[in-house]
């Protein structure tokens, strides 16, 4: 799960205030569709905003949140969690929950995950996420609480950053494991690349590389290692560890590293200290605990030592396939041969959970996102036929997982969730695609993955409060048969050769691979390894699986005559680090369940929320970068104020921004509306000088100017469309502008002198523009280590004229054209692009050759420009300066500007002219002070053809992104 927030204080509140200022657009997950009706279900600790269809859910999510709160709140001192509002997401197929500061809410999103481990969805969030909420709660004390008199929720917001995110998530997961039978701290899954790196690889990654990641090599995510690091903490040095760094978060948030002063001074420890007294602790105990296994035959693969993972391996007619997925490159169905690995289809976004595998056919869900609504995706069913090479969608915009075929390729299961969230087996008719029967469990519990035992009977697995458990189901009669379980440790990925039913079971402590004789019942466990090992499919008396090591999952075969079985009543259960008493789970709180009362929630009642301020100044970082923000705050810092709000929905956000310049009062409101198809944005600058042009100055002010006036209305319509391979869209737009401005009637050429008096000057008053604009782009996916694409293209075309004629509205008419392709390099990983662009008038939209900062008047008839770039990455260092910086990738790009356009000269003729530049830029991402986003400070060398002359300057971008 996540929780949104910025890091440090005042990198934060610069990054708060300069979204502030772009349309007060704080973290917006986006919308659903217009027809959606809601509901809400109001307590003392939170209200509970769903859809009407999703009642049975948001009953169940209620009563977990109510009855694990007390419990999650009970180690964490004395705070003050303060009513809560918390929206149900029920369109998205893509499990996730999160909570924001700004404005301060909880979203969740319904879907179940068909991998998740053996404890409700539910259970999880009201564990994981309000986790989030009580730690931000503990934010909200001393000075801390003074700022938000000035920020409001921006004022917790900033000082959050703080809090380093794998403790904002160690933490949670912690608590989620503490104070249930199944969290992740449980899961053998959860900890093997950690395990795996202690174990197999001869150098332990630095805190830098483990916390903020590398291209060198994998590194689990900060969830994994913050777990590790958290829970070692509080059972080593005492539940109260991090108390005085929250003090000091709270009390002393200008002071460089309040979180680093705080555990110095609980227990002289610093982050690194204790990420590396964590991992020795669990490396000691893993070595410990350390036993022989068993060297499986390899299935050779091209990649072996590259970390690339290839999952759910499995043969058909003696070829060998598997998912294959790694930093290089996008997913993947590959076909491993002696010689090579053959590509057999790009894979979309693949959710993961299983696949489907008959005689020659071979399925698998993707996600695809609704063309318009953000919050509205579909899981997509796709089959690939090896006969044929070729793919085809059995499902569209629908909720089905966990595809499996039969032995005839005639028949598909999947798992099918309605708009209740409640599950089915529904299977169809590959040939015409039809539902032919359909499946519920007899107590509803929830269904996850299947697999066929035969022509008639399927093995499930489903989930329901006790655990997880095994089913056959007969597909003829709609008989259930219990075959395993109830167990709280995790089983997953179930196939069968007909007479027993293989999985992957977690009971001694590590995912291995058990089997179940479908006649007798005898259980055993048929792999050892102290990792893990996963995805089973059997042939021909082989087992073919994945076996994961600090390189990644790797096929490995197997026959099974030859494999050392356990009998599962020889096993014991396996007692995990950090977790020696197992009652503080059945005293931690009462489960009681009650009918929470439901009522109507009208959005139109709530459209405005004002959830943070900035007072008593004002300034405007619209146009300001990086490299000037302490100078452009100065220059621009007013007396004034900002108001922003957001409604919980995220279908409006606006700002009231107000300051006092130079004499005149100045207002700026913004609103912006998401919640109907098209969006509508209305931004104004109502106040200062009204402005006047002429062809020449003026002596004079003419008499009845008013305040300044500029109304800006958008329409505009963000449409996405994607495939396996593409992610595309396409965006028109219809812009108005007014402005109250004075445009003279005369110029010098028609005899005007500025010693003329007013009473000889005619003025037009008013311009009124009118902007029709689309932009369309389309990509390939991209590898995590792709600086660019390696196929795409992306176009905007805009015309500007004024709405009514006269000589000098004339010149605001303004036509512009930009296309750019994205082209494969040389080397993996190197990217060409390709720009054209081309404008007609005199707005001048399109950017100066590189190193050219002003050309004659830069003012162009119309010009043309072509830049060719050439880039790619250069090292990977993963150099830190302990925690000033850590330096992870530099990259450079060669590039060439040509420009052509037409200009006045002194004179008053036209003339054409061309500029050049070609250079070279040098990018070192970066993490500054830890900070978990890296930013991009950037050398470019520009040499000026035309000039002979060169110019370096230096920038700096950033992939800041609200969404961890």
């Amino acid at each position: 799960m996540r929780i949104l927030m910025k890091s440090g204080f005042i990198i934060s509140l610069l990054v708060v205030f300069s979204v502030t200022k772009l349309h007060a657009q704080f973290y917006n997950s986006g919308t659903v569709p217009t027809r959606t009706k809601w509901n809400q279900i109001k307590t003392d600790e939170f209200t509970l905003i769903f859809p009407r269809e999703t009642g049975h859910f948001a009953q169940s999510f209620a009563n977990a949140l109510s009855n694990t709160t007390a419990a999650n709140k009970s180690n964490f001192g004395s705070i003050n969690v303060k009513p809560l509002k918390i929206i149900i997401q029920n369109y998205n197929v893509v499990s996730n929950g999160y909570v924001t500061l700004a404005p301060k809410r909880m979203e969740i999103i319904a879907s179940s995950p068909q991998d998740n481990h053996s404890e409700s969805w539910e259970q999880h969030l009201a564990l994981h996420e309000y986790r989030h909420v009580i730690q931000t709660s503990a934010l909200d004390r001393g000075f801390t609480h003074g700022l938000k008199y000035f920020l409001g929720e921006m004022g917790v917001g900033a000082t959050a950053g703080y809090l380093p995110l794998w403790f904002l998530e160690g933490d949670a997961v912690f608590t989620e494991t503490l104070l249930s039978k199944t969290g992740r701290g449980r899961e053998p899954g959860f900890m093997k690349e950690i395990k795996a790196l202690e174990l197999e690889n001869s150098k332990r990654p630095s805190y830098e590389q483990a916390y903020l990641g590398s291209y060198k090599f994998f590194t689990p995510d900060y969830y994994r290692y913050g777990y590790q690091m958290v829970a070692y903490a509080k059972t080593t040095y005492g539940n109260q560890i991090f108390d005085k760094s929250f003090r000091n978060i709270n009390n002393k948030p200008f002071s460089l590293a309040p979180f680093y002063f705080g555990l110095k001074k609980s227990a002289d420890l610093s982050k690194v200290k204790l990420y590396n007294e964590s991992l020795n602790f669990l490396s000691d105990k893993w070595l410990n605990e350390y036993t022989e296994t068993y060297n499986y035959r390899d299935i050779q693969t091209h990649f072996q030592s590259d970390y690339v993972n290839y999952k759910f391996p499995f043969s058909i007619n003696n070829r060998f396939f598997a998912i294959r997925s790694s930093f290089d490159d996008v997913t993947r169905l590959v076909e491993i041969t002696n010689d090579k690995e053959i590509s057999l289809f790009e894979i979309g976004y693949f959710y993961g959970s299983q696949i489907g595998v008959g005689q020659n056919l071979i399925a698998w869900e993707e996600v695809q996102n609704d063309i318009r609504w953000e919050q509205q995706n579909y899981s997509v069913i796709r089959v690939y036929d090896l006969a044929k090479n070729s793919s085809c969608v059995l499902k569209r915009k629908s909720k089905h997982f966990s595809p499996s075929i039969d032995k005839t390729d005639k028949l598909i299961a999947l798992i099918n969730y309605n708009s209740s969230q409640e599950s089915s087996i529904d299977i169809y008719s590959i040939a015409n695609k039809k539902l032919i029967v359909s499946f519920n469990h007899p107590e509803n519990q929830q269904l996850m993955h299947n697999c066929w035992i035969d022509s008639i009977n399927m093995a499930v697995l489903s989930l329901d409060e006790k655990g997880k458990t095994i089913n056959k189901l007969n597909t003829k009669t709609g008989e259930w048969t219990l075959i395993f379980g109830p167990s709280v440790k995790n089983i997953s990925h179930l196939n069968s050769d007909g007479n027993k039913l293989y999985f992957t079971y977690t009971l001694d402590g590590s995912e291995n691979i058990y089997s179940i004789d479908l006649k007798t019942n005898e259980t055993v466990r048929i792999t050892q390894n102290n990792i893990g090992v996963d995805f089973a499919f059997t042939y021909e008396n082989k087992l073919i699986f994945s076996e994961y090591s600090f390189k990644g999952y790797k096929p490995k075969t197997v026959f099974l005559d030859s494999v050392q079985k356990t009998n599962i009543q020889d096993i014991n259960s396996y007692q995990y680090a950090f977790l020696s008493s197992e009652t503080i789970v059945e005293e931690a709180f009462q489960p009681k369940t009650r009918n929470f009362e439901v009522e109507k929630y009208q959005k139109w009642k709530h459209l405005i929320n004002i959830h943070s301020w900035i007072v008593p100044f004002y300034f405007d970082l619209t146009e300001t970068g990086f490299d000037s923000i302490p100078v452009e705050i100065y220059n621009n810092l007013n007396p004034g104020f900002n108001l922003l709000s957001q409604n919980v929905l995220s279908t409006l956000t606006t700002s009231v921004g107000y300051y006092y310049k130079d004499g005149y009062h100045h207002v700026k409101p913004v609103l912006k509306y998401q919640g109907i198809y098209p969006i509508i944005t209305l931004d104004m600058d109502l106040g200062g000088e009204t402005r006047i042009l002429v062809r020449d100055s003026l002596n004079f002010i003419p008499d009845g100017i008013s305040n300044q006036k500029q109304i800006n209305l958008s329409i505009s319509q963000p449409l996405r469309f994607s495939t396996s391979r593409f992610s595309a869209g396409i965006e028109p737009e219809v812009r108005i502008n007014f402005e109250n401005l004075l445009i003279s009637t005369h110029s010098r050429e028609a005899g005007f002198e500025p010693s003329f008096t007013q009473n000889q000057v005619d003025f037009y008053k008013n311009s009124l523009l009118f902007d029709g604009n689309i932009s369309a782009y389309a990509f390939t996916k991209q590898s995590s280590k792709d600086l660019y694409p390696r196929w795409g293209f992306n176009a905007y075309a805009s015309q500007i004229f004024p709405v009514k004629n006269n000589p000098y509205f004339d010149n605001f008419e303004n036509r512009l054209a930009i296309v750019g392709i994205y082209l494969p390099g040389l080397y993996r990983h190197h990217s060409l692009r390709i720009r054209a662009s081309l404008e007609e008038g005199l707005y001048n939209r399109i950017i100066l050759p590189r190193g050219y900062s002003r050309v004659g008047r830069n003012r162009f008839l119309n010009d043309q420009k072509v830049s060719i770039d050439y880039a790619f990455p250069l090292l990977y260092p993963d150099i830190s300066c302990g925690p000033i910086a850590y330096l992870k990738r530099i990259h450079a790009n060669t590039f060439f500007d040509y420009m052509q356009y037409k200009i006045y000269n002194d004179g008053g003729e036209i003339y054409r002219a061309y500029i050049n530049s070609t250079g070279l830029e040098l990018g070192f991402e970066t993490h500054f002070l830890r900070f978990f986003w890296p930013v991009t400070p950037t050398i470019r060398y520009s040499y000026l053809i035309d000039e002979s002359d060169y110019d370096v300057s230096f920038f700096m971008t950033s992939s800041y992104n609200f969404s961890l």
